[in-house]
């Protein structure tokens, strides 16, 4: 069963504000995580502000020497680092994942009768899938055996 959100909650925290969230507390000013993160002062700033109007919260205490965080901003940063981080996590995993099937391989020997009937023309075909990350490579081991469409036909899955 899933809870209803409250009334009053405010608007939705977004996953950029969690990174900026994240970068100017761990920098220490929004100038050091702009540079950080590679991206405008003022973009962090709208973002961070947006964060705390939305919710009627100051999360940072401005001061001359930087930013210091708020009680609300210490709470707040701390489910920040466990978004970020399991977020960091699920696109590591992702990489894994797809760097595993990049390397996969299966080999199947067929006849050239099997292959010129069956494998060739669908491998051949303009609907055959489509993929970056999968393909098929033809071997001549039957010789003589005309090989023309296969040698010309690509495709990934």
């Amino acid at each position: 069963m899933h809870s209803q959100p409250h009334l009053d909650a405010g608007p939705a925290m977004k996953l950029h504000q969690m990174r900026y969230l994240v970068a100017v507390a761990g920098c220490g000013s929004v100038r050091a995580a702009s540079r950080a993160l590679g991206i405008t002062q003022s973009a962090i700033t709208q973002a961070l502000r947006e964060l705390e109007e939305g919710h009627r919260l100051a999360l940072f205490e401005r001061q001359s020497s930087g930013i210091v965080l708020t009680p609300a901003g210490r709470t707040l940063l701390r489910h920040a680092q466990l978004i970020t981080g399991q977020m960091a996590q699920a696109e590591d995993e992702m990489a894994r994942l797809r760097d595993t099937c990049a390397v996969a391989r299966l080999s199947v020997g067929v006849t050239p009768w099997v292959w010129a009937r069956a494998c060739c023309p669908m491998c051949c075909a303009p609907s055959a899938p489509n993929c970056p990350r999968c393909g098929w490579s033809c071997s001549r081991a039957c010789r003589p055996w005309p090989i023309r469409a296969c040698a010309k036909a690509r495709w990934t899955c």
